[in-house]
């Protein structure tokens, strides 16, 4: 399931008004991540991204990955236990915020892995297979945000790029 999430502490957590998730049983997905072992070990993130690339890992089952212990003891990712059943897991080398969990889920249910859509490549968003396709926890939306989920952006201005100067200079200046 992909979806937009209006609830108050998700938005807190990501600090985005409005997060989206792909909201999937843990056991449908694997993840290749960069094994610490086998990272660059310098710090300075502007020495690391003129590196070559580092080697991912071999793909694994995102259950090995997404909970605390060995296997993932040699990645970056990092763990955040919001409550005693839910986990929020983040990379460790720069702090974006990843995927969230309820270990155990209730009764019925498998075991999810709810990934924030954000974090996935850009040519996979690029199709509309990741689409959101509901909104939930619609009752504990912001209105002003309810509003922009539905009928859009309406007539903001549109930048094309970085240069929003252009575009907001006080019309009574000369330019």
């Amino acid at each position: 399931m992909i979806c937009v999430d209006h609830c108050n502490d998700c938005r807190r957590a990501t600090g985005n008004l409005l997060p989206l998730w792909i909201c999937v049983p843990v056991a449908f997905v694997t993840v290749s991540v960069i094994r610490r072992s086998s990272a660059n070990p310098d710090t300075d993130p502007v020495k690391r991204k003129t590196a070559p690339a580092e080697p991912r890992g071999p793909w694994a089952p995102a259950k090995e990955i997404f909970m605390p212990g060995p296997a993932s003891s040699d990645s970056f990712l990092g763990f955040y236990h919001s409550s005693e059943r839910r986990t929020r897991s983040f990379c460790g080398r720069c702090g974006t915020y990843l995927a969230y969990s309820v270990n155990p889920m209730p009764k019925g249910w498998p075991d999810m892995l709810d990934i924030l859509l954000g974090t996935v490549d850009r040519e996979d968003l690029d199709g509309h297979a990741l689409t959101p396709e509901r909104q939930l926890w619609w009752d504990c939306g912001i209105d002003w945000v309810q509003k922009l989920a539905t009928e859009g952006a309406g007539g903001l201005p549109i930048h094309s790029d970085v240069d929003v100067s252009r575009d907001i200079r006080d019309p009574n200046q000369a330019a």
